[in-house]
């Protein structure tokens, strides 16, 4: 039976999302995973400890700094980590996932503002098993114009798993 997976991902502010950071990720545990024999397989996370957790919560686009620049926004994270805010900024739609940019404030350096320039979408829906696609972003980062960082970032993505994830004492 083929699965698609469709986006309905549009939480209401005030939405909290927890991150959390893994304590032991390392390249041999992801070669483990990528070691899989293939069919349905128990993926088991549940012996994963944590650093860190990271919240952020869904806001109200109409709030977020400079969100004039970002027309195509309907859906903003934000972060605070002590005295300093980010706003990730994205376009959730049924057919797409697209992350547009950032805002980021800091009390040590001010308003930031990072806009993706010919970006493609993060995920184009519907998914189905043995898809792939690509996603890439290009941006430039920085106050002086003579120490700008060019920034072209892509992410290749396959749908090649299925089975069971186990993940502390719950299965999905």
């Amino acid at each position: 039976q083929m699965i698609l997976l469709t986006n309905g991902f549009q939480p209401e502010p005030g939405t909290q999302l927890v991150t959390k950071a893994d304590n032991a990720m390392d390249n041999d545990y992801f070669n483990t995973l990528l070691d899989g024999a293939g069919g349905p397989m128990t993926w088991d996370f549940s012996d994963r400890t944590y650093a860190t957790e990271t919240v952020s919560e869904i806001v109200n686009p109409v709030s977020t700094p400079q969100i004039g620049m970002f027309p195509d926004a309907n859906l903003v994270m934000r972060t605070t980590f002590a005295n300093d805010t980010s706003w990730t900024v994205f376009s959730s739609e049924s057919s797409y996932f697209w992350q547009l940019g950032e805002v980021s404030h800091s009390a040590g350096s001010g308003e930031e503002v990072i806009i993706y320039q010919d970006s493609t979408p993060n995920y184009v829906f519907p998914i189905a098993f043995g898809d792939q696609w690509s996603s890439h972003r290009y941006f430039e980062q920085g106050d002086d114009p003579d120490l700008y960082m060019e920034i072209y970032d892509t992410t290749f993505y396959n749908v090649d798993a299925w089975g069971t994830v186990v993940y502390g004492n719950k299965s999905l």
